[in-house]
């Protein structure tokens, strides 16, 4: 009874620490940057759909890059209620703000060099990571930021463009606070933090249309 007993604790304990410990984000981004591999993080959540869609993908992309670039997942489950600890690690570390998944990261020498949003194909992957590998660090970091929105990369919107932007998020949350209109809506929409900053955005906005000149 004994030798089954030791046996017995004997395969538990080699099973813990064949396991390995997960990490908190702040220690995952941590070793990011300490690594000098070429790494590709996917940012991902467990009810992404996208997210499960791009598997075969990147194992096809893995067995071609497995000798020469590191895959990590880094997980942001409450991205929707904005709440998300991950989220704000990215974005306190590397001023990356985690909108839309899978988002992938690719970082070479502990530096983020690139974000990529949104779902790629084999093709583009390989591109991007036969690139990662064969460029320098230094040359990688002087490449325009692919994550900052469309309309903001060569000049800032009109007055009358951020003036239609206000409008329609003051009329927004003129209608997610009303009790007969928004009957059906989630309590927890009305709660998350992407609503209760709304006002901080309208006046974010409002400050940028009085900085214009006219």
């Amino acid at each position: 009874m004994n030798k089954l007993l030791f046996t017995s604790l004997f395969c538990i304990s080699s099973l813990m620490a064949q396991t390995p410990a997960t990490l908190s984000p702040e220690e995952q981004i941590a070793e990011l940057q300490k690594s000098t591999q070429p790494t590709l993080v996917k940012v991902t959540a467990s009810w992404c759909g996208p997210c499960r869609q791009m598997e075969p993908t990147l194992n096809e992309v893995k067995k071609t890059f497995e000798e020469t670039v590191q895959f990590q997942e880094f997980a942001v489950e409450n991205l929707m209620k904005g709440t998300d600890e991950g989220a704000k690690a990215l974005k306190e570390a590397f001023d990356v703000s985690i909108t839309m998944i899978p988002t992938f990261m690719l970082f070479k020498d502990g530096k983020m060099v690139k974000v990529l949003v949104g779902s790629r194909n084999k093709e583009e992957l390989t591109e991007r990571l036969n690139k990662l590998v064969t460029t320098k660090t230094e040359d990688l970091l002087k490449e325009e930021r692919e994550d900052i929105p469309e309309a903001f990369k060569n000049e800032m919107p009109s007055k009358e463009k951020l003036e239609k932007i206000r409008d329609e998020i003051i009329i927004l949350k003129a209608f997610l606070t009303d009790p007969i209109k928004n009957k059906n809506l989630h309590a927890q929409v009305i709660e998350s933090k992407i609503f209760k900053e709304l006002d901080q955005n309208i006046a974010t906005i409002t400050k940028l249309i009085n900085n214009l000149q006219v």
